[in-house]
């Protein structure tokens, strides 16, 4: 009995192992998911630059360095292939700080975006790849992009500021015009993107994915406050409120108004989710 019993556990953690083993992406998968999601950037007249998709939406991040000063940008989508094709994106968010910008596609399609990992899970020595652009359009025509560059490496360092990770460490070969594209984990999940590189050594940086969700997930808001005339400074108002987000959100938000005067307590009311704003009648 204890024999059999043996062999059936052996041949389980087989099987256990084999599927395992084949949920784990190729290399050549890896690469196909980095080229379709990342796209060449162009401002003006510098074209030099990166940008990935993170919703198929058409809202990609890229270096704020890259964009900045600026309101507009064009993105090309599979550059120096014969589907090449640029699109106008808007900058709708941007912090010097980070170095990070959200750029938002206007036209009505659907992006290969990258799946987000967790940079909890990050330590050095992983296997990552980055992509990007590193030299540009040197050498090629007005109207002519260069193909993407994928590099592989492993994390050399991760760079903690105040307890929290900053900056993820890596020796993947990239250049200045990689600045803005992926870098991804062993599994293909977009960990980070590259913002810097120090040049004559191959120290190369990126800001980690967590550092990507908290400046994506804020939400921007917009109030709508009525004008109350004296006769009618007792009487219930109308008081609106739009939440928007850059990603669509898993659930609503919930949303309180907070009337502060200096005569009186301040008071807190709960607004109400109708359509696409939060609403709340107030004297």
């Amino acid at each position: 009995m204890k024999s059999k019993l043996g062999l059936g556990c052996m041949i389980l953690l087989m099987v256990i192992a084999t599927t395992a083993s084949a949920q784990e992406p190729s290399r050549a998968e890896i690469v196909k998911r980095l080229k379709a999601a990342t796209v060449f950037l162009e401002v003006g007249e510098r074209r030099d630059g990166a940008a990935v998709c993170l919703h198929e939406s058409g809202v990609f991040v890229t270096s704020e360095q890259r964009v900045r000063g600026q309101k507009e940008v064009t993105l090309v989508r599979d550059p120096s292939l014969p589907s090449q094709k640029a699109f106008t994106a808007r900058i709708v968010r941007a912090d010097a700080a980070l170095d990070l910008a959200i750029l938002q596609v206007e036209t009505k399609a659907v992006w290969p975006a990258l799946s987000r990992g967790a940079s909890d899970d990050l330590v050095e020595q992983n296997e990552v790849f980055a992509a990007g652009f590193p030299f540009g359009t040197d050498d090629l025509g007005k109207d002519e992009y260069p193909a993407i560059s994928v590099t592989a490496g492993k994390i050399s360092a991760l760079r903690r500021s105040k307890g929290e990770l900053d900056r993820i460490q890596m020796d993947a070969g990239v250049a200045l015009g990689a600045s803005g594209g992926p870098l991804v984990d062993s599994q293909g999940k977009l960990i980070g993107f590259i913002v810097s590189n120090v040049k004559g050594m191959a120290v190369n940086l990126a800001v980690p994915v967590s550092r990507i969700e908290t400046f994506v997930a804020a939400p921007e808001v917009q109030v709508e406050a009525p004008m109350v005339s004296f006769e009618d400074r007792f009487k219930a108002a109308s008081f609106r409120v739009k939440v928007l987000t850059l990603l669509p959100a898993s659930t609503p938000f919930e949303v309180e108004l907070l009337l502060d005067a200096t005569t009186a307590r301040p008071r807190l009311f709960l607004m109400k989710l109708e359509h696409t704003e939060y609403r709340v009648a107030a004297p």
